[in-house]
């Protein structure tokens, strides 16, 4: 299931940041084995990453990011194009906020999401198609761009 869409030039620096982030309480933390039945269970709430509650719980914080990081998985698509990656993680995202299925309530709210009107680029609506060989809940087999 999706949870984190997100775009940038460095993978591997962008990982490096949320595990810290995660390691710090500053995200929601969910349990991995719900989580994986698409059924979200907050283990700890990213609001409290700089006060005592977390001082006092960071042992089982960093134990809990670790588990939920452990059962993340990291998919990548190479697009050279800035402005197409930022449309496809925009439609990722949408699609997981509008979706009427139960795990679509995995994704954290509020994410920043660009979604501007497409023709103020001089762009045009185009759809792809997701042949990813596994099913990825979340992710539509097409998937459209506006």
């Amino acid at each position: 299931m999706l949870y984190l869409p997100g775009v940038t030039k460095s993978t591997r620096t962008r990982f490096q940041a949320h595990s810290r982030a995660f390691k710090r309480g500053e995200y929601y933390i969910l349990q991995p084995d719900q989580a994986s039945k698409g059924i979200r269970v907050e283990l700890w709430p990213w609001k409290y990453s700089e006060s005592e509650e977390y001082e006092k719980n960071k042992h089982l914080v960093l134990e809990d990011a670790e588990k939920q990081l452990s059962s993340m998985r990291v998919f990548v698509t190479e697009e050279p194009d800035p402005r197409f990656r930022k449309r496809i993680e925009s439609a990722i995202a949408n699609n997981l906020y509008n979706s009427k299925e139960s795990w679509s309530e995995l994704i954290d709210r509020g994410m920043n999401v660009d979604d501007p009107i497409w023709e103020d680029y001089g762009e045009t609506p185009i759809e792809i198609k997701n042949n990813c060989e596994h099913k990825i809940y979340g992710l539509p087999e097409i998937l459209k761009l506006y």
